[in-house]
């Protein structure tokens, strides 16, 4: 997983990135989950992620967004 970007626009915050499957052979589903923190470091909102089986050797965009303005940063796992 690499996050591409995490960008203040109208209303929130949008984060992309891309998923990668570096494998001879598909990938199962995958489940993000984004916590959005605030400039302390709490959690502000969190954003659920689906990742489809991605092809061996393929790649996949995501995109997650959050409200408001007070997002200073983001951490994620996998579940």
């Amino acid at each position: 997983v690499t996050v591409s970007s995490f960008v203040p626009g109208e209303g929130g915050h949008t984060l992309t990135g891309i998923a990668g499957n570096y494998s001879a052979t598909a990938s199962r589903t995958m489940r993000l989950t984004f916590e959005f923190v605030d400039a302390g470091g709490a959690t502000i909102a969190t954003v659920p992620v689906e990742i489809p089986p991605i092809p061996a050797q393929g790649t996949h965009q995501f995109e997650a967004r959050v409200a408001g303005t007070a997002a200073r940063g983001w951490r994620y796992r996998l579940n």
